[in-house]
């Protein structure tokens, strides 16, 4: 909660606040983009995350040695710090979790890294190309999280791509928040032993299945792009 809040969205109001940027314009607050933009940006993300998990196996196929060792020593602490998170079984807890661990990030999170740090080095010689790259690796860093550095960077270039091509900053937190909620919901269910699979788990997928959905989510990105270029069209005719 205070990740979110103090790290993320307070440093966003007072940046645009000192340099008098008009936050909603900047970021597109006011442009609500059509229903397809919305069901593409959600199926996209959805492909995404299935995909993300052959980046984690690559990930973690890294051998670390020596001192290196303790990133993934860390992320394993983590990680069960995250589990007692979901240790009790009730909807306040899961209501909790939702606000904290969804809403919130997807807010804060897309504020500070799509709307202002993506939109500040786009004025750059990076270009926008450049700008979502390093935005999501900014993003990846940030997490903390080895394992899932390759995959965390493909999800920040993602959200990057939508946020840029729907010219609003809605359809990147959507897809943001449908991510997160969807591993809150499924690791809740997880370890309350609602189903026998927990999906947040890297080594669930087989190849077969991860790889078909990384064409899928570019093939999505690419549709956007052409939408996104056909709206520019019509707008300098």
């Amino acid at each position: 909660l205070c990740s979110s809040i103090g790290s993320f969205l307070l440093p966003v109001i007072i940046y645009h606040f000192i340099f008098r940027f008009d936050i909603s314009a900047e970021m597109g607050l006011r442009n609500i983009p059509k229903a397809k933009y919305w069901i593409a940006g959600i199926g996209i993300m959805a492909m995404s995350a299935i995909f993300i998990q052959w980046l984690v196996q690559i990930n973690t196929a890294i051998h670390l040695s020596g001192k290196l060792q303790e990133l993934r020593t860390l992320q394993d602490q983590m990680d069960k710090i995250l589990d007692a998170f979901f240790s009790e079984n009730s909807a306040k807890r899961f209501l909790v979790l939702t606000l904290v661990m969804a809403i919130l990030p997807a807010l804060s999170e897309e504020f500070f890294f799509r709307g202002t740090v993506q939109n500040v080095l786009a004025q750059t010689h990076l270009g926008i190309t450049g700008a979502i790259v390093v935005s999501g690796l900014t993003f990846s860093l940030i997490h903390f999280e080895f394992n899932n550095f390759l995959g965390i960077w493909c999800m920040g270039i993602v959200l990057g791509c939508l946020y840029y091509y729907s010219g609003s900053i809605w359809v990147s937190i959507t897809a943001h928040f449908f991510n997160n909620f969807m591993v809150v919901a499924g690791k809740f269910a997880y370890m309350q032993g609602l189903i026998k699979t927990d999906i947040s788990n890297s080594d669930t997928l087989p190849i077969y299945i991860t790889l078909p959905a990384g064409v899928i989510m570019t093939f999505g990105l690419i549709m956007m792009r052409k939408w996104y270029l056909k709206k520019a069209l019509q707008f300098n005719n």
